[in-house]
């Protein structure tokens, strides 16, 4: 332990490395006054309650990060961490986000429930796809508001044949959180599609969408849930968890339906595409079946019978007419006496004499050469043939 002075700059600078530990995040509430801002973009301002103030600097980065104005007199909450500025001595809160008052503990507890979320994966799950021809549409939302009787216009419009099934809840309010649960599962199983909606309104009234027990039913919902809360602008948790968002109840009610109108259409067009299709099917159809028809006439058996007949009945006469014309009769006489002698010297005429003709395997025997005992011969004379076997074979001596 020291038992020596220490200097001043020593000092501050442990005083600053103690601050710095013992208060690295703080909230503090109070009144701006003294706002300054630099030409470098800083801000500085004194955060008062009306009995002690404490200097307030927020840096560049952070100051361009603000959503509202800030000026002199604001109720404001402080996100940020305590710090001692040696030169002066001064002991200053550096401002990391700024809130307005009764905002402030709300906020950050939705920011730090967000990424708490984000963290674990929540707003990353795969999103489910809305059904396209949805048989029916669970709607959870106030029975008092409009946004029910906006939602049911638009569907009897665009898709009148879907029925919707309210679920009804208040949708702010210290119990709304938890009749949007009930009102959610009530619907379970008994529709393909879910709007979760609302209209405008206050951060606070809004702040039950952002309720962590409904971003965890909303995500582990059997069917696609539509997030439809505030005007466009507004921003709430349940659009991150959500399968779908629509910046309005009624873009909501368009975004789960078909349109007849364009359906109508559409099958028009289908239609006539289908017409067009079958009227040149037929067209081609019947150019092929003309076709086919006269090539069937032209190749009929009954055509070619007749052509083949006439043919036939040509190529006689001319054969008449040629054998007329060079077979005289001297010509005939000479082939009369070659035919003669030609039946005279064939083997029918040997036959009729008493001979024989052998045969052994359709081949005509004229020696005893190659012939086996056992082996069957054919004897053919004029009029018939003997089947035989060779008892014996004896050459001649």
């Amino acid at each position: 332990m020291r038992t020596g002075p220490i200097s001043v700059g020593r000092l501050l600078n442990l005083l600053k490395q103690s601050v710095g530990r013992a208060f690295s995040a703080v909230l503090v509430s109070g009144e701006v006054v003294d706002l300054l801002c630099s030409a470098r973009g800083h801000l500085y301002f004194k955060l008062t309650d009306g009995e002690a103030e404490i200097r307030t600097v927020m840096w560049r980065a952070e100051a361009e990060k603000l959503r509202f104005p800030l000026r002199a007199g604001d109720q404001i909450t402080v996100r940020g961490r305590l710090d001692v500025y040696p030169p002066r001595g001064d002991l200053q809160l550096v401002a990391l986000a700024l809130m307005q008052s009764g905002k402030g503990q709300k906020l950050l507890a939705l920011e730090q429930l967000k990424a708490r979320l984000k963290d674990e994966g929540l707003f990353d799950r795969p999103r489910r796809p809305l059904p396209r021809f949805p048989s029916s549409i669970g709607v959870v939302t106030s029975v008092a508001s409009a946004v029910i009787h906006d939602i049911y216009q638009c569907v009897q419009k665009r898709y009148p044949a879907c029925p919707i099934l309210l679920s009804p809840s208040s949708v702010s309010g210290e119990f709304a959180a938890t009749e949007l649960v009930e009102a959610l599962n009530r619907l379970e199983g008994l529709v393909e599609v879910v709007i979760v909606a609302r209209g405008g309104g206050s951060f606070e009234e809004l702040l039950p969408f952002s309720d962590e027990a409904l971003l965890r039913s909303v995500a582990a919902f059997g069917v696609p849930v539509v997030a439809a809360v505030g005007h466009g602008s507004d921003t709430v948790l349940l659009d991150f968890v959500a399968d779908h968002t629509a910046p309005t109840p009624t873009a909501a009610a368009v975004l789960v339906t078909p349109d007849r109108v364009e359906l109508a259409r559409r099958l028009t067009l289908l239609r006539e595409r289908a017409v067009r299709g079958v009227e040149r099917l037929l067209q081609e159809r019947r150019v092929a079946l003309r076709q086919l028809s006269a090539l069937c006439q032209a190749h009929h058996p009954a055509r070619s019978i007749i052509r083949a007949r006439a043919r036939h009945e040509e190529l006689r006469q001319r054969l008449g007419r040629a054998w007329g014309r060079n077979i005289g009769s001297p010509a005939r006489e000479r082939l009369e006496q070659w035919k003669e002698r030609l039946q005279t010297a064939g083997p029918g005429t040997l036959l009729s004499r008493g001979f024989s003709m052998i045969y052994t395997g359709g081949q005509l025997v004229t020696s005893i050469q190659g012939r086996t005992t056992g082996e069957e011969l054919e004897l053919h004379f004029a009029d018939g043939c003997i089947v035989a076997e060779i008892k014996r074979v004896e050459p001649k001596e």
